[in-house]
């Protein structure tokens, strides 16, 4: 009975939820994992909206946690969150 309710909402046409790797906690200590999940998204150049329904959440709530990531994280704007993702994540 659980599988065929969990399988009712993507069959509907809802995202499966991901999940996060090991990474994201060591190389995002100070997020969540779904502000992590947000600002990879918003780093690619999504806008609030397009991030907020690939995550499947409201607008405002992108806007709360992309406000709560910018504070933790000492920035305060989209470019330099991309310049950010992209040194953490893509290091050799």
């Amino acid at each position: 009975d659980a599988a065929r309710v969990r399988r009712r909402p993507r069959a509907l046409g809802s995202p499966r939820r991901r999940a996060t790797s090991k990474g994201s906690v060591t190389m995002w200590p100070e997020l969540t994992a779904s502000e992590v999940a947000l600002i990879r998204l918003v780093a690619q150049g999504l806008t609030n909206r397009q991030t907020a329904e690939r995550l499947a959440v409201a607008p405002h709530t992108v806007s709360s946690d992309l406000r709560h990531a910018f504070t933790e994280l000492g920035i305060t704007s989209r470019i330099e969150l991309a310049r950010l993702v992209d040194a953490r994540e893509h290091r050799e």
